[in-house]
């Protein structure tokens, strides 16, 4: 079976214009994508931080590596295929996937922090496709000019999508445009069927300057479950990274941060009493608490002692959940969670859990 071309999302874009000066050492942008489950998701990201006024936008000796980046589809981070800078510009371009996505309603989320404070722009968009079997071997180049091409090689059943990041306009491309904006950055998204031989997707710029761009090739399974046409759901508004519950029925108890708590006492609250076999998922919501700087999650880990037995353990940009088994009976357990910041702080409250006596 061939490759077939889903939905596409909305997009959505950020800048650090809401910090002071307009500077920031981080931008997050999501949004909302309903997904057929099984598919395979493509999302493309386009990243430039500089200003004239200000100097450019520094990690050291140039190292994309030196900045935590990253787009996430619900509480699942997708994988990087590729990364390619703008020749020597503090911008790139930035291609992510996830194969066999969960179907329903996700929130797609784009990320970038680290480094200096810059001015900082970022867009995201995703695209979906279904009787994906595998990604082949990504084709990078960045250039100088007002076109954009990148040749590649795929089988008449297969599919290419190409990923174009520049600060400039795209104003065309010759495959099938499924998501072009050139609001403040650009970003285009575009795909085409394979031929058997080697074919280019190329885009067109409106005056010449450097971009940056990565041709996936999306390798057909040899069945595909026939599925209805689907839309997707547009949503405008304020930004909003809080992770919907699991499905099946996950029973979270949600404790909220206080914003008077400083981590010196032993915990913040005391969850429900579990029993020993139990699978207590717990939550702990830190959006107040991160609210007044305006600040998200960048990195987040929980420490649950030695009698109980982590199952899985998850963070947004906003809460951290962890999912426990066992625990002495008649004693209470103590679970502490760790999150860095984007903003380079770091914080750690701990919960109570008693466990029931059998």
């Amino acid at each position: 079976m061939a490759v077939g071309f889903g939905v596409t999302g909305i997009g959505a874009g950020d800048s650090s214009n809401n910090s002071l000066f307009g500077i920031d050492t981080h931008v997050a942008a999501g949004f909302d994508l309903v997904v057929n489950a099984g598919d395979c998701i493509i999302a493309g990201l386009s990243f430039s931080a500089a200003d004239l006024a200000l100097g450019p936008f520094i990690v050291g000796d140039n190292e994309l590596d030196d900045l935590a980046r990253k787009v996430t589809c619900g509480s699942v981070q997708m994988t990087s295929l590729g990364v390619i800078q703008w020749d020597t510009l503090q911008g790139w371009t930035e291609v992510f996937a996830l194969l066999d996505a969960p179907g329903g309603k996700q929130r797609i989320t784009g990320a970038v922090g680290g480094g200096v404070a810059s001015k900082r722009l970022l867009r995201v968009s995703a695209t979906t496709y279904s009787g994906v079997d595998s990604v082949g071997t990504p084709v990078i180049v960045s250039g100088t000019g007002t076109s954009m091409s990148i040749s590649a090689t795929v089988t008449a059943a297969d599919r290419v999508v190409g990923v174009f990041g520049t600060r400039s306009g795209i104003s065309a491309f010759n495959g099938s445009i499924r998501y072009l904006n050139n609001a403040g950055i650009s970003l285009l998204i575009g795909d085409a069927a394979g031929t058997g031989s080697s074919q280019s997707l190329t885009g067109t710029r409106q005056k010449s300057g450097q971009w940056g761009g990565i041709v996936v090739p999306l390798n057909a399974a040899d069945t595909v479950a026939s599925c209805p046409p689907m839309a997707f759901d547009v949503g405008f508004g304020e930004l909003d990274v809080q992770r919907e519950q699991r499905l099946g029925g996950l029973r979270r108890q949600v404790f909220v941060v206080p914003l008077d708590s400083d981590g010196k006492k032993r915990y913040i609250d005391t969850a429900d009493p579990k029993s020993p076999d139990d699978v207590t998922p717990l939550t702990l919501d830190w959006t107040n608490f991160l609210a007044l700087t305006k600040d998200r999650i960048r990195d987040g880990w929980i420490d649950i002692g030695t009698r109980l037995e982590k199952r899985d353990d998850w963070f947004t940009f906003t809460d951290q959940t962890v999912m426990v088994a066992g625990g002495s009976a008649g004693r209470p357990e103590y679970i502490t969670y760790h999150i860095d910041t984007w903003g380079g702080e770091s914080y750690s409250r701990t919960l109570k859990l008693p466990i029931k006596s059998l």
